[in-house]
Parts: structure tokens; sequence; C-alpha cells
């Protein structure tokens, strides 16, 4: 069992930034315009599958977008 921590990650709540050369997908980028519209969206992937990579890079093309992102481990 995880042993219990009295204060909080704050390293999970960062925004991690877009890595330069990585493979851009138009079609869910703009997928994810759509939820802009939504007051929360889910993205949900097995590791590897570039959920972080493509959440960035549409942050990149935001401007002005209040955004909550967690970071969720095994000990969550």
């Amino acid at each position: 069992m995880a042993e219990y921590r009295s204060e909080f990650p704050w390293v999970k709540l960062h925004r991690p930034h877009a890595i330069a050369g990585s493979i851009e997908r138009p079609r869910l980028l703009e997928k994810l315009d759509q939820v802009l519209q939504k007051p929360v969206a889910l993205i949900s992937a097995p590791a590897g599958f570039g959920k972080t990579t493509l959440l960035t890079q549409w942050l990149d093309r935001q401007s002005g977008l209040s955004l909550c992102m967690y970071k969720r481990d095994n000990n969550d």
C-alpha cells in the first residue's frame, strides 16, 4: 500500500511543454477544438500513445485559455 503524504505534490499540476519535432495529428487537434464548448474534457489512452504530446501541442495553439491539468499515477 502507498505511503500517505501530508503535502500535495504540486509537480502533478505543472503543464508540460511540447517537444520540438514531435508529430502533429491535425484530426485529433481539431477534435480537441470542440472541447472548448464543454465544461470538462477527459483524454484517456494507454501509456505511450501520445496523450501529453497531443495536449501540449493543442494548448500551444490556444490563447487566453484557463486550464487545470492533473497527472494521475498509481498512488492516486
